[in-house]
């Protein structure tokens, strides 16, 4: 399984910096690349940039709430995969 996670990125978004920065330590040993944002506005961006495997996040939020957010990247899924079709 490791050596599965290692193949792939992860974003993670939460508000509260101690609970971030000690997960992202955690998140940065079996992946990839671990990519982190302090709200789902910035979580976002960092989504549509760089458009990690996997999205960890929090519920609520300053800005926009994990679930607008999680709304907002299901909807950019899904328009990237019927353009590929």
């Amino acid at each position: 399984m490791s050596d599965y996670l290692q193949q792939l990125s992860v974003l993670y978004v939460e508000d509260e910096v101690a609970i971030r920065e000690g997960f992202c330590r955690t998140l940065r040993q079996h992946f990839k690349e671990t990519y982190s944002a302090s709200n789902g506005l910035d979580g976002l961006e960092i989504y549509k940039k760089y458009l990690p495997d996997i999205v960890i996040t929090n519920i609520r939020m300053p800005e926009v709430d994990g679930i607008e957010m999680s709304k907002e990247i299901l909807s950019k899924a899904c328009s990237i995969i019927h353009q590929i079709y």
